[in-house]
């Protein structure tokens, strides 16, 4: 169980998957933060940093 000092406390979270890639995790997204987030992850190939809260294994 994850409490306030876990993933629970960074609500609501995006994954960004891509093929060959880690997963991009971001926390605290509003619809808005989220459109930016894919839009600067996807379409730029930046990571958007100030919300990235977590990369895991992914993108077989």
């Amino acid at each position: 169980m994850l409490g306030k000092k876990g993933i629970a406390s960074s609500q609501s979270i995006v994954e960004i998957h891509q093929h060959g890639s880690p997963v991009f995790v971001y926390g605290k997204m509003t619809p808005q933060k989220a459109v930016k987030a894919v839009k600067r992850h996807i379409l730029n190939g930046t990571s958007a940093l100030d919300w990235l809260i977590g990369l895991t294994e992914g993108g077989a």
